[in-house]
């Protein structure tokens, strides 16, 4: 279990990233209130060499996914893509093209009554999964945790129970916001994922998302859907 005596100042690397001011998003939650900013590919990479990977929860994902999709209520990749463009720009190319399709990091303040903490959150998509990426920003002087491995989140700062409380909260705010920004997504677009064969997009104001059997299908739609450019 990591401590949570870290010397990293998070209002101060939050002061840093606001110059010039970049998208913000404030959600408040049980407690927390979590300022997230976007990051751009220099202040990504700075963070990210000084901060350490949280153990992900892969099978509450699972779970929360296929919740969504047995009530009805999920959003295809189309719809993610299009409420975290609008929300955050548009998408950093640090992602592997051939298992994804787009990438929005950001840095996560977290304040929780007068403590405040610094993390960072990569939202990403993975063979047709939409995943989260915790990481926990130290000092980067700091040698006593590896940042090569995961660590357990922090129960007294940012627990799992909290971390997927997030999650949940976020996923359905997504939904709210993509119910309003989507009636303003009339453009046409596609984005593909070879490693799963999908395709998804906005063709003539709907929003779509196609798994293929096999690779021949999925290269003729992606070839139908460049004609259509």
């Amino acid at each position: 279990m990591l401590s949570s005596q870290f010397r990293c100042d998070p209002v101060a690397i939050e002061l840093a990233l606001l110059a010039p001011p970049p998208q913000v998003l404030e959600l408040e939650l049980a407690g927390m209130v979590c300022r997230l900013i976007r990051l751009d590919s220099d202040n990504y990479v700075r963070l990210r060499r000084a901060s350490i990977p949280i153990k992900p929860d892969y099978g509450f994902l699972l779970l929360l996914m296929a919740d969504a999709s047995r009530k009805d209520t999920s959003l295809n990749l189309a719809q993610i893509y299009t409420a975290l463009r609008r929300l955050f720009g548009e998408t950093s190319e640090g992602y592997d093209d051939y298992k994804g399709s787009f990438a929005f990091p950001l840095f996560l303040h977290l304040k929780k009554g007068s403590q405040s903490y610094p993390y960072m959150l990569r939202i990403r998509d993975h063979k047709g999964s939409l995943e989260f990426d915790f990481r926990r920003v130290i000092d980067p002087g700091d040698k006593h945790y590896a940042r090569d491995a995961y660590h357990e989140p922090l129960a007294e700062e940012f627990g799992r129970e909290e971390m997927n409380a997030f999650i949940v909260y976020f996923y359905g705010f997504l939904k709210g916001y993509f119910s309003v920004a989507g009636k303003e997504q009339t453009q046409f677009f596609y984005r593909s994922i070879e490693a799963c064969w999908a395709v998804y997009g906005c063709k003539d104001g709907q929003f779509f998302e196609r798994a293929y059997e096999d690779e021949e299908e999925y290269r003729k739609a992606i070839k139908e859907l460049q004609q259509h450019e």
